[in-house]
């Protein structure tokens, strides 16, 4: 029982210690963003196709509305440099 938690110890010692380089998550790279954006773009506009009920077209229409223009944002960003 004591080893149990001796080696959970040590195992959280070690998390710890790890450098900051391998906790910090990955740097998205523009392209990344990009071709996030304009699959969520995509994703938005097939929902927009696809919702019948009333009180979701206002949804679909504010959520393809947002993910076009973060889209068209972003490749005026890339545009610009």
């Amino acid at each position: 029982m004591a080893e149990g938690f001796i080696q959970k110890v040590n195992s959280f010692v070690r998390e710890l210690n790890r450098s900051e380089d391998e906790i910090r998550p990955p740097v998205k790279t523009m392209a990344d963003l990009v071709t996030e954006a304009r699959d969520e773009w995509l994703a938005a506009f097939q929902y927009f196709q696809e919702v019948s009920d009333p009180e979701l077209v206002d949804y679909a229409i504010r959520n393809l509305d947002a993910a076009e223009k973060r889209y068209n944002y972003l490749l005026r960003q890339v545009r610009e440099t």
